[in-house]
């Protein structure tokens, strides 16, 4: 327990400290300030995603054949590097620079950080402690981006100047962490260092195509878990929609149902869902609680929200631990990266299907909407999904 308990402060203090970025809160306002038009913002959004998609897979690769050490405090450096490229070039292209930059240094440590944590428990005899560092490692990383949206506005009010630096410092600090107190863990079965990434690659796809349990997990981390990520960026409207909240208390809102993820997050490795099908009916339960959020009123809109969340963030870290379980090969990072790609290509499918029904409706009809296609998805996945546990 102690060497677990040593890892996972380091963990933890790397997950916060790279996530208390001061510019979360405003970046779009800053924008807006120096000229960037609605449409151009939504071009920037759409290339931010795009990168990330691009970049994901390639990034698990390089992390199954060099230093995932390296990689994790490179990535840090790079997300520090984009305040600094937007601070000294605040025009469209900068903007847009700054997101392409954002999206590679998201994707090495996408992957990259689930494969190193696993390998260093796994060196120490502990990889039964993965749930519970992971899980908390991801509720570090919460409590960070809260801790920016609480401070991030405040920080604003006499000028970007301070946001911008204090942005790009946090995440170089979380790699200066990672570089000074981790060892880079070693790889059971790790091929020949002549062998070309491409094989990498294959063995990836190799490994996902032959293990059935896998591929359901992958295919549940995109139909399920994507869903809770991209309504994400469609609460505050929902709430304006409503008439019921003022920007203060949209904002206190934001703040509680990060704090509920955080929640559910810490508590995963607490809950009995040890196969797929449970987690599966973890979810449906969670998309019942999104139902509920469009029948309510006031401040049990956000009740239900916040337990939608909770659920499905303790189900996220569930089917991660499952997917780091199920592995046997090599190419532990480029699996994992197959994964989060699976996600990433869901999201546009998630992001028209509630612009379009919000469009012609309404932002509740689009929650609505969601959490009866989650739910009949989360009900196909509980009856047909393998049985067996990790």
């Amino acid at each position: 327990m102690t060497s677990t308990r040593h890892i996972a402060v380091r963990w933890y203090a790397f997950g916060y400290l790279r996530e208390v970025v001061l510019m979360y809160p405003v970046y779009a306002i800053m924008m807006g300030a120096n000229g960037i038009t609605p449409l151009e913002l939504s071009a920037l959004f759409i290339v931010w995603s795009g990168s990330a998609l691009i970049f994901e897979v390639p990034s698990g690769v390089l992390a199954d054949r060099y230093s995932r050490k390296r990689l994790l405090v490179a990535s840090g450096l790079i997300k520090g590097a984009v305040f600094v490229v937007w601070w000294f070039v605040p025009d469209f292209w900068g903007y847009l620079c700054g997101f392409i930059v954002w999206g590679f240094g998201s994707s090495l440590v996408s992957g990259t950080s689930e494969s190193f944590l696993f390998d260093t428990l796994k060196q120490r005899g502990h990889t039964d402690a993965f749930a519970r560092i992971y899980g908390r490692g991801s509720m570090a990383n919460s409590l960070g981006v809260a801790t920016a949206l609480a401070c991030g506005g405040y920080a604003a009010q006499t000028g970007y100047a301070l946001p911008l630096l204090q942005s790009a410092a946090m995440p170089m600090l979380a790699s200066l962490v990672v570089a000074l107190t981790f060892v880079e863990p070693p790889r059971s079965g790790r091929p020949h260092s002549h062998a070309r990434l491409v094989s990498t690659l294959a063995a990836g796809f190799q490994e996902l195509r032959s293990n059935g349990a896998m591929r359901w997990t992958v295919a549940m981390f995109a139909g399920l878990v994507t869903a809770y990520g991209v309504l994400d960026e469609y609460i505050g409207p929902f709430l304006t929609e409503t008439r019921a909240f003022s920007l203060g208390a949209i904002g206190v809102i934001y703040a509680s149902l990060y704090a509920m993820r955080t929640i559910g997050m810490e508590a995963a490795h607490r809950l009995s869902a040890r196969s797929l099908r449970a987690i599966a009916i973890v979810l449906a339960v969670s998309t019942l609680s999104l139902a509920a959020s469009t029948l309510v009123s006031g401040y049990a809109i956000a009740a239900a929200i916040g337990a939608y969340f909770a659920l499905t963030a303790a189900s996220e870290v569930l089917l991660q631990t499952q997917l780091q379980h199920q592995m046997e090969g090599t190419a532990r990072a480029t699996v994992t990266s197959l994964a989060k790609m699976a996600q990433h290509a869901c999201e546009p499918v998630y992001l028209l299907y509630i612009g379009g029904i919000a469009q012609s409706w309404s932002f509740s009809a689009a929650f609505a909407a969601v959490a009866a296609l989650t739910f009949a998805l989360a009900v196909v996945f509980a009856m047909t999904a393998p049985t067996q546990g990790r």
